[in-house]
């Protein structure tokens, strides 16, 4: 009798404390928080996915790499959650991608736009030749106002890169919006240059 009066009495303190040992954690409802881009975001996608991009690789050779389609979707992930005994939101976050495939060169273009955290801004990834860019979707002041790149001038080019100094690194690309990657400077001393992109 006195064990029941004692169990009773221990329940009794942890409800005048606040404590709810049947409920658990009092957590927030779980939300979905969806990012879309907007459309000055979407217009400054650079391809549309069926283009061919042909490139003159180190001057001597080219190579055709035609797109397999754009793929819109969008990536899942946990999102804003302190404590562990609560269920996290789901950031929804939009993405463009597409893949440039060549039956001359083995390594396939891969491009992709995303946004990287919900309300943020889009990041662009672009992979190609074990060679890996990544930066915010480039905006702002272009790092050239006119380049001749394979005997053709360009206009409004942005650079990306680890460090943004084209004389001291080792791997870059230049890229506009208009026409897209227009040069790679590889590790290992290649260059590729656009000759032409075909819608």
């Amino acid at each position: 009798m006195k064990h029941l009066i004692d169990l009773v009495f221990i329940l009794f303190l942890f409800a005048l404390s606040g404590c709810d040992i049947l409920s658990g954690p009092d957590c927030d409802e779980q939300k979905t928080l969806v990012s879309n881009f907007h459309q000055f975001q979407r217009d400054k996608i650079h391809y549309k996915g069926f283009e061919a991009l042909v490139f003159l690789r180190n001057g001597v050779d080219t190579h055709t790499f035609v797109g397999t389609g754009m793929v819109n979707d969008y990536e899942y992930r946990s999102w804003g959650n302190t404590n562990p005994e609560c269920p996290s939101d789901i950031a929804k976050l939009e993405f463009a991608a597409v893949t440039f495939q060549s039956s001359t060169f083995n390594s396939p273009i891969f491009y992709k736009i995303v946004i990287k955290e919900p309300d943020g801004y889009p990041h662009l990834i672009i992979n190609f030749n074990s060679q890996y860019f990544y930066d915010h979707l480039p905006s702002g002041t272009p790092k050239y106002d006119s380049l001749l790149i394979a005997e053709k001038f360009y206009k409004n080019i942005y650079f990306m890169s680890d460090n943004g100094d084209p004389e001291t690194e080792l791997y870059y690309l230049l890229i506009n919006n208009s026409d897209g990657v227009l040069k790679f400077k590889f590790q290992n001393g290649d260059i590729w240059e656009l000759i032409k992109k075909v819608q």
